[in-house]
């Protein structure tokens, strides 16, 4: 078994990865992981479609061998989390046939069963010998994971929703399912920088993985994908650098937005901070000002169809003039700047000569 540790505060939580997961890694995004059963396992589980009303591809139905399958989920919003599994049984006996094990980390797997049968529902409380409570979890940001384990033979499982308790909106049929990181082998094949549209999620993911054990596989797997994508976007910005120092500096912050909390996140940022303070960015800063000066302008000629040697073009002379300095300028001290070539294209759209 993988070992994935977590510093969470001053404390550890223990994230065993096994063969029972799936390849994914479900995204919690303003309060709500919505998980389809049918993308991990099924480990035992009859993967079926045959009972009418399931959402997405099909459902798992414990036919009395489901072993423990597990969907790991990375929570960026930390809070009081509840989870509702969609489920179905029909057994003439409503107390039979309707629960299954739930558990969260390596915490201890509970009874979860559902008082209605004969239709899909979310219905879904813990029994602890006896003591019967909603399935709540405290959960701090980082990976976590959700485990289910067959119990009654008839049970059927659709979705599984974790959403921050009060939510009542989450436990809904409408609601979509989460978006998704590849893991593991899937994390070679598949770009992290592309599938990470979820505001921070590839950031959070890589964080979790440097503060894992040097010897973790499975962290290291992730730690080499994700930068290695990091490297090939920061080769891309630096040179992009050599012809527009600001926009380099520009598009590093970005990526490193993007890469945050992890710490190879945060050292991006502040190497796009430190480009952003160079004497070439200063100067490129100086000259997208310049054009900002002259473009309304320009856009005014243009717009009107003026050129420079137009007759009409006497009654312009102050915005062709003003077009004329700032290239003359741009081309003396930004010569190749990108600023530079923008305006130059300008002064042969309005026959502006060169000066």
């Amino acid at each position: 078994m993988y070992r994935f540790l977590l510093r969470i505060g001053s404390g550890l939580l223990a994230c065993g990865l096994s063969a029972a997961e799936g390849t994914r890694v479900w995204i919690e995004r303003e309060g709500i992981v919505a998980i389809a059963c049918e993308g991990s396992g099924p480990n035992g589980w009859a993967l079926e479609n045959e009972v009418p009303g399931f959402l997405g591809s099909g459902y798992l139905h414990h036919t009395g061998s489901g072993r423990e399958v597990i969907y790991p989920i990375l929570i960026t919003t930390p809070g009081t989390y509840r989870i509702a599994i969609r489920n179905f049984h029909d057994n003439p006996d409503s107390t039979l046939g309707n629960d299954c094990f739930l558990g969260v980390d390596d915490g201890q797997m509970i009874k979860c069963f559902s008082r209605k049968k004969d239709a899909w529902n979310w219905n879904s409380t813990l029994d602890d010998k006896g003591k019967k409570d909603p399935p709540l979890y405290d959960l701090p940001p980082g990976l976590h994971r959700i485990r289910i384990e067959g119990r009654s033979s008839g049970y059927r499982v659709d979705r599984i929703h974790c959403f921050l308790d009060g939510d009542k909106a989450a436990s809904d049929d409408s609601q979509p399912e989460s978006s998704a990181l590849p893991r593991r082998d899937d994390l070679e094949a598949d770009s992290l920088y592309a599938r990470a549209s979820v505001a921070g999620a590839a950031g959070a993911l890589l964080a979790a993985a440097e503060r894992a054990k040097d010897d973790d596989s499975t962290a290291a797997r992730i730690r080499a994908a994700c930068l290695a994508e990091i490297t090939s976007r920061h080769a891309a910005c630096a040179a992009l650098r050599e012809e527009w120092p600001l926009g380099a500096a520009e598009a590093l912050a970005q990526i490193g937005q993007l890469w945050s909390p992890s710490k190879a996140g945060k050292e991006l940022l502040n190497e796009a901070r430190d480009w952003a303070r160079s004497p070439e960015a200063k100067q490129a800063a100086v000259a997208q000002e310049l054009v900002a000066q002259v473009k309304l302008s320009v856009k005014r000629l243009i717009d009107l169809g003026i050129r420079a040697d137009d007759p009409k073009a006497k009654a312009y002379k102050s915005d062709l003039f003003a077009v004329a300095a700032t290239v003359a300028r741009l081309d003396r001290d930004h010569a190749g700047s990108p600023q530079a070539k923008q305006v130059r294209a300008w002064c042969r759209e309005l026959a502006i000569p060169k000066q």
